[in-house]
């Protein structure tokens, strides 16, 4: 069978983990260090300093990736942490519309650090909080927005067949 045809728990069960050579270990083991031992003090190895690189998170970037079909998969140590990262991928100017019911520090973020930044944004009822289609507080920022879209506390995962 194709890989592109398995379910998720296969997915799951084949997300890419090597066996470890040293100690045979079949699952990626949680790595609970800060630093890691350099041959020298200029040729630095793979894994220098935990918050730039770590083998635990790699091996969950690397099964996220696989699971969802992406290329590349992130792992962050927050929600907003990943938040402020995406709101990093838009420019002074650009306009979003979010979700009326979004979480409180997306909110926050949104209307004071992002906004002194330049991002402008509207906030919309969502179809999930209203039972009704997403509508726009004003016709004009409906024109500007598109570019981006902020998941509300109601968001629901996307359904995976097993």
């Amino acid at each position: 069978m194709a890989e592109d045809a398995w379910g998720l728990r296969t997915r799951i069960l084949h997300h890419g983990a090597e066996i470890d050579p040293h100690t045979g270990a079949a699952a990626v083991p949680v790595y609970q260090v800060s630093t890691y031992a350099q041959a020298d003090p200029v040729t630095l190895g793979r894994y220098e300093y935990a918050r730039g690189e770590n083998p635990t998170r790699e091996a969950l970037e690397h099964a996220i990736a696989r699971l969802e079909g992406g290329a590349v998969g992130l792992a962050f140590a927050s929600g907003m942490a990943a938040i402020s990262s995406v709101l990093l991928l838009f420019r002074p100017g650009d306009h979003l519309l979010v979700a009326e019911d979004v979480y409180g520090g997306t909110y926050r973020a949104v209307t004071t650090i992002f906004r002194q930044w330049g991002l402008e944004s509207t906030f919309a009822l969502s179809a999930r909080s209203s039972g009704r289609r997403t509508r726009s507080s004003s016709p004009a920022a409906s024109r500007r927005s598109g570019r981006g879209w902020m998941p509300s506390r109601r968001t629901r995962r996307r359904s995976h067949g097993g």
